[in-house]
């Protein structure tokens, strides 16, 4: 049996469904969670929704962990009597926004149901993974901030081929996580320069297309002067415009 089947089995996850089955476990799940800008949300196909994996990824300052945080925040708009788990690979946690955020909705007392990790390397965040797993209270939303230190602390070398190996083997654990337990995950990431590149100044997550081949939405994230740029180059709407204050993402 291979390892993605072992996974599978543990965490009981069926092959096939009748067309019932799958209408309750798929459409009846719950609604979106808002990042608290309608346009990114657009670009978002209307919000984070379950069984899916959502990555944000840009340079340091392009709004990625505020991002994160919104939607930590607002998955209780949704789903009230649900923890949300905040693994930290950056130490950028900001209780401070999320308590803002939440008194905006008088949901102050629900900072109680996010459960907050420190990462400390790949090793660790396989092990969070695991507990999270194995505990049976409902959970709204998974996110991983600051997944490019995680990752980098978790091999010993930067061979491209033991990188794409091993971010494959966390995304597939991730992606296991997800539908065992029918939340959105989302990660953020950053970024390096491409080189030898005809644009030199283009930019691509790191990890490459072994990110880009296991999850459902991958956002680029600029900066202007005055405001954020969110970008899918594969979507219907591929650009959406947001800004950040002292009380989250907002529309300009």
């Amino acid at each position: 049996m291979s390892y993605f089947e072992d996974e599978i089995k543990k965490m009981n996850i069926k092959y096939f469904y009748s067309g019932v089955e799958y209408r309750e476990r798929f459409f009846n799940r719950g609604g979106y969670i808002s990042t608290g800008s309608r346009e990114l949300d657009n670009l978002l196909d209307y919000g984070i929704e379950p069984f899916r994996i959502y990555e944000f990824y840009g340079p340091a300052g392009t709004g990625k962990t505020a991002i994160l945080q919104q939607i930590t925040a607002n998955s209780f708009i949704e789903y009230k009597s649900e923890n949300a788990y905040y693994l930290d690979g950056e130490g950028s946690f900001n209780p401070n926004l999320i308590m803002k955020i939440l008194k905006q909705y008088g949901n102050e007392e629900l900072m109680k149901q996010i459960i907050y990790a420190r990462v400390r390397g790949g090793d660790h965040l396989e092990k969070l993974i695991k507990k999270i797993s194995e505990k049976r209270g409902k959970t709204s939303v998974v996110v991983i901030d600051g997944f490019t230190d995680i990752i980098r602390s978790g091999v010993s070398s930067m061979d491209p081929g033991l990188l794409h190996s091993y971010i494959r083997k966390i995304l597939l654990e991730l992606h296991n996580l997800k539908e065992g337990m029918e939340i959105p995950i989302v990660i953020s990431v950053k970024v390096y320069s491409v080189m030898n590149e005809v644009f030199s100044e283009s930019y691509a997550p790191y990890g490459g297309l072994a990110q880009r081949s296991m999850v459902n939405k991958l956002i680029h994230l600029t900066r202007e002067k005055k405001f954020f740029r969110a970008i899918d180059a594969y979507g219907l709407k591929p650009t959406a415009f947001f800004k950040i204050t002292d009380e989250g993402i907002k529309d300009l």
